[in-house]
């Protein structure tokens, strides 16, 4: 008699989510290529319970529960409107900022094109009512530390640790800050004394939940003004997208998704596991996974340019592929704020054709979200 193995857990579907400002949607594909599409509402308070609801819905319309499909899932592929939300309604964390002495103004000096970044043509026009973007980071919070490199990375001046430690303490306990951004004045060139401030921080408040961002880590490229920008940001969202990534996690794989399953789109058209997600990285996920599937779509149909559109239910999405290219803003400009991560390139309004949110998470009715060269 031949004995024959048993595989319990077969790997029968591939699973793809996405959060959208009114509704979560969910796709499955099958080992015999065949899809099935369902939704569910989003929820705002709490995202992963519309992730949850989604995949019930979508269970129950396959004629098993949500378990069952889970542990018969291979992958978790998700984009999110989680980062984007946090980001345009202000709602991440607070951001202290530790920058090399002198150089405190320079978030809030700008670029001279700063003034206008984000901004339609009517708009700049009215040169009387245009005002500079509000940063993500209040002056209080931000504090110049004794160091200085050269523009080749040479060290000029070396990291006075006492200063920095009296920074920290003061953003940390007068202030307040929950995240830390650490961008020092050509850190992207020599990171040297950007990671001893980033240890500094651990090792004077190793029981803290605080959040540390460096700017060799986020973004390690020359333009001050942006990569100041990017590296607060990543600060700002950080916590908001771990807690929803870890609770997301904790409730797939109790109901039965494999550990490791989990892949998170980012912004640039990529796909990483949870502990190589940026915050940053990760605005505009779903968008970009739209324009990714049309890149393949267009290539099978023999189509070089094509106009995407997404009508979702707060935004209205747009994105062109030209000469079968996908269109990248590598300075790209998000609720005002000048960016240095290379997102695909989708032009966003807030107007979608779902219902509007009843709370504070609504996308204004305006631009939800923008981005340019």
């Amino acid at each position: 008699m031949v004995s024959q193995t048993v595989d319990r857990n077969p790997s029968r579907f591939i699973l793809g989510i996405d959060t959208g400002g009114t509704f979560t949607d969910v796709t499955v594909l099958t080992l015999d290529g065949e899809t099935i599409i369902n939704k569910a509402a989003t929820t705002p308070g709490d995202f992963s319970s519309g992730v949850m609801n989604a995949l019930q819905v979508t269970a129950e319309s396959m004629g098993m529960d949500r378990a069952t499909l889970l542990r018969q899932s291979s992958v978790f592929k998700h984009g999110t409107t989680v980062a984007t939300n946090a980001m345009i309604t202000r709602t991440g964390s607070k951001v202290g900022l530790l920058t090399t002495k002198g150089h405190e103004d320079a978030i809030f000096i700008m670029r001279a094109i700063g003034r206008v970044d984000g901004l339609e043509e009517m708009e700049i026009r009215h040169v009387t009512k245009v005002t500079k973007p509000d940063p993500l980071v209040q002056r209080p919070d931000v504090r110049g530390i004794f160091e200085r490199l050269d523009f080749r990375g040479g060290v000029l001046a070396p990291l006075d640790e006492d200063d920095a430690r009296a920074a920290i303490r003061y953003l940390v306990e007068k202030r307040g800050v929950d995240a830390i951004a650490v961008c020092l004045l050509f850190g992207w060139k020599n990171p040297v004394h950007e990671k001893r401030v980033a240890e500094l921080v651990r090792e004077m408040y190793p029981d803290r939940d605080l959040t540390i961002t460096a700017s060799h880590a986020i973004a390690p490229v020359s333009g001050e003004y942006a990569r100041i920008n990017t590296t607060v940001a990543n600060s700002f969202l950080d916590r908001t997208m771990r807690n929803y990534v870890d609770e997301l996690r904790r409730r797939l794989h109790g109901d039965g998704l494999r550990d490791g399953g989990v892949m998170l789109m980012q912004g640039n058209g990529g796909i990483v596991r949870p502990e190589e997600m940026t915050a940053v990285g990760s605005l505009q996920s779903g968008p970009a996974g739209g324009m990714i599937a049309t890149e393949y779509v267009a290539s099978k149909l023999g189509h070089q340019n094509v106009i995407t559109t997404d009508m979702g239910g707060t935004s209205f999405d747009v994105g062109l592929l030209t000469l079968g290219a996908l269109q990248y803003a590598r300075a790209p400009i998000v609720e005002r704020a000048r960016l240095l991560q290379p997102l695909i390139q989708v032009e966003s309004i807030g107007a979608g054709g779902g219902r509007p949110y009843r709370s504070a998470d609504a996308a204004p009715a305006g631009r939800a979200c923008q981005r340019r060269r």
